[in-house]
């Protein structure tokens, strides 16, 4: 299995641990119940960041 755009964070956090300090340190994730409650495609264009490569790095860490 991999990390999908759509998939919640609080998802990748419970299934993919390894994949959290990349997560925590591009702050996409400050461990809030809000942005746990969103998609990874959602917190990325709301950070303006380039979801491609960050599904990239996150799915060759797991």
């Amino acid at each position: 299995m991999a990390i999908t755009p759509d998939m919640k964070i609080a998802q990748i956090f419970r299934e993919y641990p390894e994949a959290v300090d990349y997560l925590l340190e591009h702050n996409i994730c400050e461990c809030d119940f809000t942005t746990m409650k969103r998609t990874l495609r959602e917190v990325a264009e709301d950070r303006g960041l380039d979801l491609e490569k960050l599904l990239e790095e996150l799915n060759r860490r797991i």
